[in-house]
């Protein structure tokens, strides 16, 4: 997933995130991964809901991954730019727990 966002290929990445079957004792650094390169791809479709959907999962699994990774405050920022009304408040939730409030 890593390599085809860096090649610009956010459908690629979003095509393999659905393929991927995280099992349940999955750490939680393996899982925030996930959705963070997740949320990102889909941040770069324009898919706010599911961008949202998947930093809220990454925050659960490894809330320092919010707070910490780089990768996580670019999807941020750029949803926070589009300002979506429908999730204002989530959006300001993650925000603050980013750190980027």
């Amino acid at each position: 997933m890593n390599i085809a966002i860096q090649l610009g290929h956010a459908d690629d990445a979003i095509r393999l995130a659905a393929e991927v079957e995280l099992p349940e004792d999955a750490s939680a650094d393996l899982q925030a991964l996930y959705y963070l390169t997740t949320a990102y791809a889909y941040s770069l479709r324009g898919a706010d809901f599911a961008a949202v959907f998947a930093l809220q999962q990454a925050e659960r699994a490894c809330p320092e991954g919010i707070r910490y990774d780089s990768m996580a405050h670019q999807t941020l920022q750029r949803l926070a730019r589009r300002n979506h009304h429908l999730i204002r408040r989530d959006l300001a939730r993650l925000l603050k727990a980013s750190g980027l409030d």
